[in-house]
């Protein structure tokens, strides 16, 4: 899982547990490497463009800020984006592979916000905070999300179907040998009691989701292999193209319904 995801899971149930009086920047795993946060509105300019508007620059601040406006609750919302190229493909990369919001329910209407995360200026090689992260109210008091439903137990099923084929399409294959491993394990989530992640083992607040919705999301993240090097996207080329398109289509659908289950996990009660 990317940290822009992280951190915008960490936000939607923190806010949705009515966890909003502390500040979790220096207390919560998925803030690790910021350097600044701020929430942001845009305001016309007299000729032309936008120039932002400070709402708030802790978290703190902003849970205040949606509750005061009477925010009911946060939704996870993402749109893909396969413009230029399958998302799977460009997942890991900071803006890469679809897009992220966080969907603020209000009465009638809803607002949206995405991150931004960028280089702070003055970055030293031994800084780890070095991400200045802005987030965006980009579409304001506009129609609510049309959410898919989801059905916990059979996106747990779909999810378990997409793990064991890609896991026996692994071993099977002398340069995808060993990533069954990383697919089953993260199948087994979906049975632990008490899952966890490697990073991030406080990405959402205690008892804030449910066992099986918990599940749902831990072994959803452990099947985030897409990235950059040494990642599932790295592997290369096949001598077999049938072998080759099994791959690319086995990897857009883990994609997808791992995306798919996410969603279902943090948005579904």
């Amino acid at each position: 899982m990317t940290g822009e995801l992280a951190q915008i899971i960490n936000l939607i149930t923190h806010y949705n547990s009515k966890i909003i009086d502390s500040d979790l920047y220096n207390k919560n795993s998925t803030y690790q490497y910021c350097n600044l946060l701020t929430f942001v509105s845009f305001k016309k300019k007299f000729f032309g463009g936008f120039k932002e508007i400070k709402i708030a620059d802790t978290t703190i601040e902003w849970f205040n800020y949606l509750k005061n406006n009477n925010c009911k609750k946060l939704a996870l919302v993402f749109q893909d984006d396969n413009s230029m190229n399958s998302d799977h493909k460009l997942a890991g990369m900071v803006g890469g592979g679809g897009n992220w919001f966080i969907e603020a329910k209000y009465s009638g209407y809803s607002d949206f916000w995405q991150p931004r995360w960028e280089v702070k200026p003055d970055k030293k090689d031994d800084d780890n905070r070095i991400w200045n992260i802005t987030y965006g109210l980009t579409i304001p008091k506009t129609k609510p999300f049309n959410h898919p439903i989801y059905n916990i137990q059979e996106q747990r099923e779909k999810l378990v179907s997409t793990l064991t084929r890609i896991a026996d399409f692994a071993v099977s294959n002398e340069n995808t040998s060993g990533w069954e491993k990383t697919f089953n394990g993260a199948k087994d989530s979906l049975t632990d009691d008490f899952p966890t992640l490697e990073y991030h083992k406080d990405l959402t607040p205690k008892n804030s989701l449910s066992k099986e919705n918990l599940q749902l999301l831990i072994s959803a993240s452990k099947s985030f292999v897409f990235g950059g090097m040494g990642s599932w996207n790295d592997i290369g080329w096949f001598n077999d193209e049938n072998l080759s398109k099994k791959y690319d289509e086995l990897s857009a659908e883990l994609y997808k319904v791992m995306n798919e289950s996410i969603i279902a996990a943090v948005n579904n009660k």
